[in-house]
């Protein structure tokens, strides 16, 4: 590989955290999540996954604990990473993690390259779970959940969903000053949501809500 291409090969092993397959053993998914996080320190945030893999990497972080460095894989800049092609002027994800060489070059040493593809954009997934904190817990959003995690600098968010029964609307903001987080939700008629905001949650019906939460970050 020439030294001034973004390397790849991240190759950590998801899927018993994925897939369920340490859920009945507590102290093997923390063990794998502990491990997990320090392969994506030793990279210093940076993603190398391919097609297989990108989708788990950042939810299987944020269910072992370990939502400071899923937030610091989604956030840094650097190459390989999603940010590094918006720092790019990507407007769409790209097929491969350097399809543009940070001199401006399109990588033309793979063979072939998209500058539009789904696979690794498969991170939109998280962030609508995770970062807006918007899911669906039943079919056709009869029951759904709202449990935003926010982190770093990422203050705010907002998302709507239109659904058969309705369109959710979600936003959340959080103060980190006053140690206050704020969601604004609502809820179509016929469904109902369960809002978890840490150990916190209750249970809302069809209408528009305004709800404030105590969190630290």
């Amino acid at each position: 590989m020439k030294p001034d291409r973004c390397c790849h090969g991240l190759r950590i092993d998801r899927a018993p955290v994925s897939f369920g397959l340490l859920d009945g053993h507590p102290d093997l998914k923390e063990f794998a999540g502990r491990r997990l996080a320090q392969l994506v320190r030793d990279r210093d945030f940076t993603v190398g996954t391919g097609f297989a893999g990108t989708p788990y990497v950042l939810p299987a972080l944020t269910e072992t604990g370990h939502l400071e460095e899923a937030y610091r894989l989604f956030l840094s800049e650097k190459c390989p990473s999603w940010l590094y092609q918006v720092s790019m002027g990507a407007t769409t994800t790209w097929e491969r993690w350097d399809s543009m060489l940070p001199d401006g070059k399109v990588n033309s040493g793979v063979g072939m390259t998209s500058f539009n593809h789904y696979a690794l954009g498969s991170v939109a997934e998280w962030m609508y779970s995770t970062l807006v904190g918007l899911v669906m817990t039943t079919p056709g959003w009869e029951r759904f959940k709202v449990a935003p995690k926010p982190w770093g600098p990422i203050r705010n968010a907002h998302v709507t969903h239109k659904t058969a029964l309705g369109i959710i609307d979600l936003a959340w903001k959080y103060e980190a000053d006053d140690g206050q987080l704020t969601i604004d939700v609502s809820v179509p008629e016929g469904s109902s949501a369960l809002v978890e905001v840490g150990e916190q949650s209750e249970l809302i019906h069809a209408g528009s809500h305004r709800l404030v939460y105590a969190y630290t970050v």
